[in-house]
């Protein structure tokens, strides 16, 4: 039996899909939007389809994924029933996923699709827990094979997206992660934020970093953000600023993101009130004082192991 424990991370707003599948595969009438959650929905741009957390049991090509309460406990905390998730067959566990221990309990959505690797059918785990979650792929056919697991990625926050980046017919996975490598001194919601892209390479049989199948979008995004601060007249915001050329940098693109920081960084800093000076001041640290402190702490960040492992194993897919 294979156990797949995580690392997990900070923030807590998951969304689910569940793609392309019958409605035999599902037992429940739990319906979202007013749909049979097994129905199939054409997936468009920017478009999450959620699948409610209260689905207990799937069952597909023989395999069945559920949920499964267990009581879990740490040293300096109360009993808590925590859900895991569990694949079978024939009654016999093939492999399950571990939660983490967290007081509050936890959300576990279940899905099945075949839009997320080609030539078959993928169960697919999503967990949420307070600052906590994580994501796991699994191919169904005649073995069962891990196509991702988070956590060998480090840990990530918020937002799951479902896009196919590329127009080829399979689902890109974006996750959302915090780098507060450089950062730790300041605010939380002033430390920058990346979406890290995943999707199928037919050579290695996994779902591996993507970026660069969103540059174009990054591109146009970005475009967007300091045009309409412009037509506005106000200036960027600092976690945002610096999210952008941390994401320009994931894909390679450094100089842009440089660019577009000595455009823009000048004007941020222009827009604040004087700096306290008295140990009150608690955004941004010396990044408020000087361009040159805010550089420092965007390459500490590019320097660190977790973003040069990001950056170095994004891989164009085959």
């Amino acid at each position: 039996m294979l156990t797949m424990k995580n690392a997990f991370i900070s923030a807590v707003l998951l969304s689910f899909l569940l793609l392309g599948c019958s409605s035999e595969v599902v037992e429940s009438s739990t319906q979202v939007d007013g749909l049979p959650i097994a129905t199939a929905t054409p997936v468009e741009e920017d478009e999450e389809i959620k699948l409610a957390a209260d689905v207990d049991k799937l069952e597909h090509k023989g395999y069945v994924l559920r949920r499964e309460l267990v009581k879990k406990k740490a040293e300096d905390g109360p009993d808590t029933e925590i859900y895991d998730a569990v694949i079978e067959r024939n009654g016999k566990e093939l492999l399950r996923f571990e939660s983490p221990y967290n007081p509050w309990g936890n959300e576990l959505r279940l899905g099945v699709t075949d839009r997320l690797a080609p030539g078959g059918w993928q169960f697919v785990v999503e967990l949420e827990t307070y600052r906590l979650g994580a994501l796991w792929v699994v191919s169904i056919g005649d073995e069962l094979r891990v196509l991702f697991d988070s956590g060998d990625y480090g840990g990530f926050s918020e937002w799951i997206i479902y896009e196919d980046l590329d127009d080829d017919g399979l689902l890109e996975v974006s996750l959302t992660t915090s780098f507060e490598c450089g950062f730790e001194n300041i605010a939380r919601i002033y430390v920058p934020t990346a979406g890290i892209d995943f999707g199928f390479d037919r050579g290695i049989g996994e779902l591996v970093p993507v970026n660069h199948k969103g540059i174009e979008k990054l591109d146009l995004r970005s475009r967007e953000y300091f045009d309409g601060l412009a037509a506005e007249g106000k200036p960027p915001e600092f976690q945002r600023l610096m999210s952008i050329v941390v994401s320009f940098a994931l894909v390679g693109r450094e100089e842009a993101g440089w660019k577009l920081f000595d455009e823009h960084y000048p004007r941020y800093l222009a827009s604040l009130p004087p700096v306290n000076h008295n140990g009150s001041d608690t955004c941004c640290g010396s990044a408020r004082d000087s361009v040159s402190d805010a550089r420092r702490l965007l390459k500490t960040c590019f320097d660190s192991p977790r973003f040069r492992k990001l950056r170095n194993e994004q891989k164009p897919t085959h």
